[in-house]
């Protein structure tokens, strides 16, 4: 799921890189932009924000193919930010351009070209900056190289979906991945190491192994041992229960109620935390035996509080994402499923309910249209009855989009980073081994 994957940023100086810039005192690093465009936004901005305060800021609109779908608005769009990030003298021009019309720019101000290609399944936002016109020009374009050039990457989301054709909320097929260990209560899957390939991390109650996913396949890469992170719990629950996602920073956080606290995996680094489970989304919880309290705590003394949005009831089950709209505003929706069996998703401003869900949920948006979407098992006893059922958040209903038998039964779930042209994949941990829906 896709909270938003951090940036990264390559800088190519022409010369000395006079003027790039480090966030001013007080000022959020660009890691906590949430949309795509944002981030990138704020990445580019910021390095040259120091010599480019009064820019005109252009975007260069793609090329279209069907190597790469994008329209030309996201250079628009991608332009607005980038002068939004660099202050209040500067200004976006408000069409998409092509190369050759930069030689008509020509004025005392720098000027600042963006452009937004697809690379794999991300979006990269390149930059260059030209400084202003020594002398007067005498005709042509003076500013022929720039003396910046900066790149960033990051995944996609529902901002920049609305400049690409649009997906189907479809399972092409249902494959085994591989061997599972039998024990494993929760699944994470996301950009744990900034390569772009997704990892998925199965957190069982002996180890937590982690494998990486590319074009369809998973390949075992490496795995840790529960009682080398944390230690065995005073009281674990009769039925265990366990959460896991990767974080914004790239880290894992898991936990299971078999231990006594929960884990922040950041590379071979384990930092115990300060609570049991992590809550996917952000916060953490604490047990309300025999159940998981719905009241979010900070994970760690050096972290804000993520109380809300917040639930009323006891839990068994919990998931959450952080959901970008079409707009690129930010919302973060919590669910969790109630000892009756029913499933309650909630923004803070509405909440809605699903009468009967399983205990594996997860939350994503997985058709890019800035609605999320509840992944759920079936509630059942009979491992050969369970499914796979996906439900969209529209209005005031959760319409049923996709239901996908799993006659193995599901013992856990994950979406992995939306990809370019289709669905997000599914994880599942079944008796069978690990599967996936793509």
């Amino acid at each position: 799921m896709r909270a938003c994957v951090p940036l990264f940023l390559a800088v190519i100086f022409a010369g000395p890189p006079a003027g790039a810039t480090a966030p001013t005192q007080g000022e959020a690093p660009c890691t906590s932009e949430r949309s795509t465009l944002g981030g990138l936004a704020c990445e580019l901005g910021r390095a040259v924000r120091a010599q480019a305060a009064d820019a005109v800021v252009v975007g260069l609109a793609p090329t279209l193919s069907p190597a790469t779908p994008l329209k030309p608005g996201v250079a628009v769009a991608l332009a607005v930010k980038v002068a939004l990030t660099l202050g209040r003298k500067a200004s976006a021009w408000p069409l998409a351009e092509d190369r050759a019309h930069l030689a008509h720019f020509v004025s005392p101000r720098p000027l600042v070209v963006v452009t937004a290609k697809l690379e794999g399944d991300a979006l990269v936002g390149s930059l260059e900056f030209f400084a202003p016109a020594a002398t007067p020009p005498t005709g042509g374009n003076t500013r022929m190289d720039p003396s910046v050039r900066l790149a960033a990457k990051q995944g996609l989301d529902a901002e920049v979906r609305r400049f690409l054709p649009p997906i189907a909320l479809a399972a092409r097929e249902f494959v085994r991945l591989a061997p599972g260990e039998s024990d494993v209560l929760a699944l994470a899957c996301g950009d744990l190491d900034g390569t772009g390939v997704p990892v998925v991390a199965s957190v069982g109650r002996t180890f937590v192994t982690f494998g990486t996913y590319r074009a369809g396949k998973y390949t075992r890469i490496s795995r840790r041992e529960q009682r080398e992170l944390a230690p065995v719990a005073p009281a674990p629950l009769r039925e265990p229960l366990g959460t896991a996602w990767i974080t914004p920073a790239r880290t894992l956080d898991l936990g299971l109620s078999d231990r006594a606290h929960a884990v922040r995996l950041r590379g071979a680094q384990a930092e115990a935390l300060a609570a049991r489970l992590p809550w996917p989304g952000g916060g953490c919880v604490n047990f309300d035996a025999p159940l998981v309290s719905p009241r979010a705590v900070r994970c760690s003394k050096d972290e804000a509080v993520v109380t809300e949005p917040g639930l009323a009831e006891p839990l068994d089950a919990l998931a959450g994402a952080t959901i970008i709209s079409r707009a690129g505003d930010a919302r973060l929706v919590r669910a969790g499923r109630l000892a009756s069996g029913a499933v309650v998703v909630t923004d803070g401003a509405h909440e809605i309910r699903l009468d009967h869900g399983g205990a594996q949920l997860a939350l994503a948006d997985l058709d890019g249209d800035g609605a999320p979407e509840l992944v759920t098992s079936l509630d059942t006893l009979d491992p050969r009855a369970d499914a796979v059922v996906v439900y969209s958040w529209l209005g005031s209903v959760l319409n049923e989009r996709l239901r996908v038998p799993v006659p193995a039964g599901v013992r856990a779930l994950a979406v992995c980073p939306a990809p370019a042209d289709r669905m997000p994949s599914i994880v599942l941990a079944t008796s069978e081994g690990l599967w996936v829906i793509r």
